[in-house]
């Protein structure tokens, strides 16, 4: 009986629910929108006005039910728009003295992030504003000076295209919400201020919510756009709009973002493109993923599964440029159908209906328009029959001349003139005219007009209802009582557009523009003639003729007009040091930059060149070596002829390169570029004899190390006074053989190299510099690799690119996984590490194409990861990795068998990897080192484990031991299976600076190992 008596009463209060009148709130720029949400009952809708709305200062918690939903949706999608862009930024910028590209502007808000949408581009946090003028495209805010400072993508004075985001975190964050619909929303601008946490400052995250739908929304310039997290239920964002919302901090992110154990997710009829990291990804436990409809072009990794689980499914999606890779479902059992992937793309099943190509394949797909992201097919296309579009699709081209005969469904067989297409033409069609000046028409039938390429018509009258157009030049358009006109990126002498409704003009230019009696009409984001419009919904215009007002939104399917070709300049070069043997030069090249199209997020990355010295013992110059700086470059030619005339110049390619990392040249694809300038041809003569000097020293403080380490001479020394130096050890001069030059903690363990909060790429930075000692130093908080490649660097906390002798002592690197090398290698050699500290981080060692090197007496401890990444040796090579202490790894990493390390012998003539200690935790039954070419547990490693499977598969250790106990002499030992406990007691303590660990925090108990092994603070 009571049970009956709870039924009903359930289904009265069900029925009252359904009863409910539904109720329609409005919610003005300068209303507490959280709330009027949080007042919100089943069946409720709040439209957001239009205007620029702040950032929820709470999350949003309200229920609707699945019978009455709550809907939030905006008035306009263009302009009901969510951002932490600050409305009342009006810069004076002044120049800064001592920093040549650096322009500062009084700013009394808080930036946490600045965005140039005039060159398209997030400005991405510098360190400081000591070495900005190095940093293109970068910002920094000083609180206690309320100054910003700027060094734009250009490098000259920032201009009216400059946008600030003042507020850390996610635009809107639901929580425990049910059933809701988000609708007609744009975002921009969310960010968090701290770099390494950006994922947290994505547009939308949502925790613990239950059947959420987000449609027909924008995200523009976000770190992250939807972040579905946190075990929520039943989530599907469709039909929305994601371009360059990168979250430069955390590579695992993704502009469309499903995890941390979400359930039935689905991404529908998106667009997501221009990004630096994921486009779409289910990650961290996502169960039942599907993607259905999908474009994603133009990203790092396009559409990943990586550690999803349950019913997979991904079908009818467009995967295309991303450089790292398009798709993989990482050997999961996916439903695959009816997509089209450009290689590399990974799946286990390729089922018969993909279409899988490659750009160099002869038979490569034939888009109907990708500059419009029209990814169909044409007639007659290589790979129709299969793919997301498998059949042709019905569009005509036409050109000004062409065969009479032509059919018009393929590009290379275009009708001749575009009349002759509008008649040919079915209604509701597209027509899509190739580059050149066409005769005037009437347009008297709905179809779709589309420009590729300098398209100019000189007079197009319009008498049909629902026409679009988009992408032309237009000298006098006239439209008159039509209905459902849409114009985008057009270009317009004269226009006369009367008596007409449902008129949308989108990133337009208008010279004149007779604009009378229309209704029910929008004008955005377009360049206007001095005068109002009457009857039109106007956003984001500008009244300066000549380029287009950057709006916050770009129209989905249309790609920004391209910037003019940059004409690079050259100063210099000059010479900064002369020896015997050795000779350093300089020069600058002020207008260039790799800011915005150098790669970031992959392990190994190719160097951006955009300038090589060429020089030798004639005015011929046969002989080149390419520059990696950025902006400024030094570089050092060695081995020289004493008493020798040589003669140089420098050379700034017709085309940016690339240096790969087998050290070769290769083109890089950017565009527009206008180079191949060439300097003067300059001389000079090596002396006979090196001075007579016998080297300086130099005792620094904090604030001094980057102006001495330019002063650095052969045989110099460099001693830090004990503190924290945010700065980077760069030397441009190399060391002498007797002469090196050396870098020392005047008291280990009390100076400490920091990377300003992973924004310094590197604590030492050697390019072509021999001879060079780095001694009793601590190193943390460097950059991870989505912020590698500032001011030419790559990553890692130590990074020797073409260079030799090199020893590194007594140093203690402190990573706590946020993606950093401790020590990078590339084209170098003679290299010797010996009792250092290598303390969590996710790689310790990482190198290709180096020659000989010597691992000794080093302590690995809790690494994330790999303690090894060396891929390749100069042949002739001899290593040695011996008596080390390898403390494990962390426990997920050594759970999933991930190799402990990688090592190619290729190349190598002695390899001795012997008489090291392993500490395996007595819990890991594991105990995979690796070193077997393959990143994961291989299928045969039931059979013998640990030291015992290392001397089986390479040979090696010998005479290594295993050891299943251990302790610091100092008692805070911790087993690194233990994941949770390090991660409280030590890596969280590491990042946020409170725990700094010296060389003798790591001296292990006196007599539980032999003194010879592991790093030891009493070694000298």
């Amino acid at each position: 009986m009571q049970d009956m008596q709870k039924l009903l009463l359930w289904l009265l209060f069900s029925l009252a629910a359904l009863l409910l009148p539904a109720r329609e709130y409005d919610l003005s720029p300068g209303e507490d929108a959280c709330e009027r949400i949080s007042a919100l009952q089943p069946g409720d809708t709040l439209r957001i006005r239009i205007g620029v709305h702040p950032a929820l200062t709470g999350p949003i918690s309200v229920k609707g039910t699945p019978e009455q939903p709550i809907v939030i949706c905006g008035e306009d999608p263009d302009l009901s728009i969510f951002s932490a862009w600050s409305t009342n930024f009006l810069p004076q910028w002044t120049a800064v003295p001592g920093e040549r590209f650096a322009f500062a502007t009084p700013c009394p808000e808080t930036v946490v992030s600045v965005t140039d949408v005039t060159h398209d581009l997030q400005l991405q946090p510098a360190p400081g504003l000591a070495g900005l003028s190095g940093l293109r495209g970068t910002y920094y805010y000083d609180p206690e000076a309320q100054q910003l400072y700027v060094h734009s993508a250009d490098g000259r004075q920032p201009g009216s295209g400059l946008r600030i985001g003042t507020h850390s975190g996610h635009l809107i964050i639901l929580q425990a919400a049910e059933n809701i619909i988000l609708r007609d929303l744009s975002f921009t601008g969310s960010s968090h201020r701290e770099a390494k946490l950006s994922a947290l400052g994505s547009a939308i995250r949502t925790l613990n919510t239950r059947h959420l739908r987000i449609e027909n929304c924008s995200f523009y310039f976000n770190t992250g756009g939807v972040n579905i997290t946190n075990h929520c239920y039943d989530s599907i964002v469709r039909k929305c709009f994601f371009r360059q919302n990168n979250s430069y901090g955390y590579s695992e992110m993704a502009q469309l973002f499903f995890g941390s154990y979400c359930q039935k997710n689905q991404a529908i009829d998106n667009i997501i493109m221009d990004g630096r990291t994921h486009g779409l990804r289910f990650y961290s436990g996502a169960e039942d993923c599907t993607a259905t409809g999908n474009i994603i072009v133009n990203e790092m990794i396009g559409l990943y599964y990586k550690a999803s689980k349950g019913e997979r499914r991904a079908e009818r999606n467009i995967v295309l440029g991303c450089q790292a890779f398009n798709f993989s479902d990482l050997n999961l059992p996916i439903s695959n159908i009816h997509n089209t992937l450009q290689k590399p793309s990974f799946l286990q099943d390729d089922n018969p209906t993909n279409l899988l190509f490659s750009p160099e394949e002869k038979d490569t797909p034939r888009w109907v328009a990708p500059e419009y992201l029209d990814f169909r097919l044409q007639e007659g296309s290589p790979g129709s029959g299969r793919g997301a579009y498998p059949e042709p699709a019905a569009v005509l081209y036409a050109a000004t001349t062409a065969e009479d005969y032509n059919l018009g469904t393929r590009m290379d067989q275009p009708l001749p003139g575009l009349s002759r297409a509008l008649n040919t033409a079915p209604e509701h069609s597209t027509i899509y005219l190739l580059e050149g000046t066409y005769a005037s028409a009437t347009v008297s039938k709905p179809v779709t007009l589309r420009g590729m390429g300098k398209v100019i018509i000189p007079e197009l009258t319009i008498t049909s209802d629902q026409v679009n157009l988009a992408g032309l030049e237009v000298n006098r358009l006239q439209a008159r009582a039509v209905q459902a006109l849409n114009c985008q990126q057009l270009q317009v002498e004269t226009a006369t557009i009367s008596n007409s409704k449902t008129v949308s003009i989108k990133h337009c230019q208008f010279q004149q523009l007779d604009w009378r009696d229309n209704h029910s009409s929008r004008i955005l984001f377009s360049v206007l003639p001095a005068r109002e419009y009457a009857g039109a919904r106007c956003g984001g215009n500008s009244r300066q003729p000549g380029t287009l007002m950057p709006g916050h939104a770009l129209a989905a399917g249309l790609k920004p007009a391209p910037h003019p070709a940059v004409q690079p300049q050259l100063e210099g070069p000059a010479l900064s040091a002369l020896y015997p043997s050795l000779v350093t030069i300089s020069w600058i090249t002020p207008n260039i930059g790799s800011d915005s199209w150098r790669e970031r997020d992959n392990w190994w990355t190719p160097r951006p060149v955009l300038s090589l010295l060429e020089y030798g013992t004639t005015p011929e110059c046969t002989q080149q070596i390419p520059s990696l700086g950025e902006i400024f470059h030094s570089v050092s030619l060695q081995d020289l002829q004493p008493d020798t005339k040589y003669y140089y110049r420098v050379r700034i390619p017709a085309q940016p390169l690339l240096l790969n990392v087998h050290g070769a040249l290769q083109p890089a694809p950017v565009s527009p570029w206008a180079g191949n300038k060439l300097s003067e041809t300059f001389s000079f003569t090596t002396p006979a004899d090196r001075p007579a000097e016998s080297g300086r020293t130099y005792h620094l403080q904090p604030g001094e190390l980057n102006r001495y380490s330019a002063l650095a001479r052969p045989g110099d020394t460099l001693i830090l006074s004990p503190g924290v130096y945010r700065e980077t050890f760069r030397p441009p001069v190399s060391g002498l053989p007797g002469a090196p030059i050396t870098l020392k903690a005047a008291e280990t363990g009390q100076v400490i190299l920091d990377g300003a909060g992973h924004l310094i790429p590197a604590g030492v930075y050697l390019d072509l510099t021999d001879h060079i000692i780095i001694d009793g130093i601590i190193f943390r908080h460097f950059a991870n690799k989505l912020f590698s490649n500032r001011q030419g660097m790559e990553y890692g906390q130590i990074q020797i690119l073409r260079s030799r002798q090199i020893d590194i002592n007594n140093c203690v690197f402190l990573g706590h996984g946020a993606y950093q090398f401790f020590i990078n290698m590339k084209w170098s050699g003679d290299i010797r590490i010996r009792n250092n500290v290598f303390f969590t981080g996710v790689n310790g060692l990482g190198g290709d194409k180096i020659g000989n090197l010597l691992v000794e007496q080093n302590t690995f401890y809790d690494t994330s990861i790999r303690n090894f990444m060396l891929n390749s040796f100069r042949p002739g090579s001899r290593v040695s990795i011996r008596q080390n202490l390898f403390l494990g790894q962390i426990g997920s990493k050594a759970r999933f068998g991930t190799t402990m390390g990688e090592l190619n012998e290729d190349g190598l003539t002695e390899l001795q990897f012997d008489h090291n200690i392993w500490f395996f935790s007595p819990d890991n039954q594991i105990r995979f080192c690796g070193f077997e070419r393959n990143s994961n547990l291989p299928t045969d490693a039931d059979g013998p484990r640990g030291l015992e499977r290392l001397r089986q598969k390479r040979g090696w250790e010998q005479n290594g031991q295993e050891i299943s106990t251990f302790q610091f002499a100092n008692g805070r030992f911790i087993d690194p299976w233990d994941d949770k406990r390090c991660q409280q007691e030590f890596s969280l303590p590491i990042a946020r600076a409170e725990f700094v660990p010296a060389l003798d925090f790591f001296d292990p108990e006196p007599g539980l190992i032999p003194e010879h092994i592991g790093a030891h603070s009493r070694r000298p």
